[in-house]
């Protein structure tokens, strides 16, 4: 997770990649025998972070990943994994089984366009983060927009995960808050 929370330069998903090589050495070596894996190279890269650093940092880390597994691989973009622009303009070649990431919260983001236009280009796209509420995880569920981003989703079949399945303050959890079971929902 790219956020620079300890140090801005871990922003940018290049900052760990010596880790981030022998992390997914380890974990397709281990798993390499299921099918049914997906790997997100990089989440949310933000700061300063480019396309090109995206691209460099994947061009590195899919091979290691190649060598053991030949599942799915999740790419980040710049911007919080919002930037399907520069994907479209100058996507990764030369692999398969590659989808890039974006990222939306429909109390803050309206505009499906840069989801619409990477599916019109034959981009892949996995919404590997989302909610009905602000990006900071509160506030108000827009129920209006999130069916419109459904809607648009559903009607491309581009898969979604929602965010997140906890029990802490905020609208984002989908379990009531101190809940001790998986049965009590918001």
């Amino acid at each position: 997770h790219m956020l620079g929370a300890e140090d801005h330069g871990d922003e940018n998903p290049l900052y760990y990649l010596e880790e981030s090589m022998e992390f997914f050495d380890k974990i397709t070596t281990l798993y390499k025998d299921n099918e049914n894996l997906l790997f997100e190279i990089m989440n949310e890269p933000s700061g300063e972070t480019t396309w090109q650093d995206c691209k460099d940092y994947a061009n590195q880390v899919i091979p290691v990943i190649r060598k053991n597994n030949d599942g799915i691989i999740l790419v980040g973009n710049p911007q919080w994994s919002s930037d399907l622009d520069s994907v479209i303009a100058d996507p990764l070649v030369g692999y398969e089984n590659i989808m890039y990431t974006y990222h939306f919260y429909a109390a803050d983001h309206y505009d499906t366009t840069r989801v619409i236009r990477a599916y019109a280009a034959g981009i892949p796209v996995f919404i590997t983060e989302h909610g009905g509420m602000e990006s900071s995880g509160d506030g108000d569920i827009s129920f209006d927009n999130i069916k419109n981003w459904y809607n648009v989703l559903n009607h491309r079949n581009i898969s979604y995960i929602a965010w997140n399945i906890s029990n802490t303050k905020g609208s984002a959890s989908i379990l009531k808050y101190n809940n001790t079971t998986l049965t009590e929902f918001n």
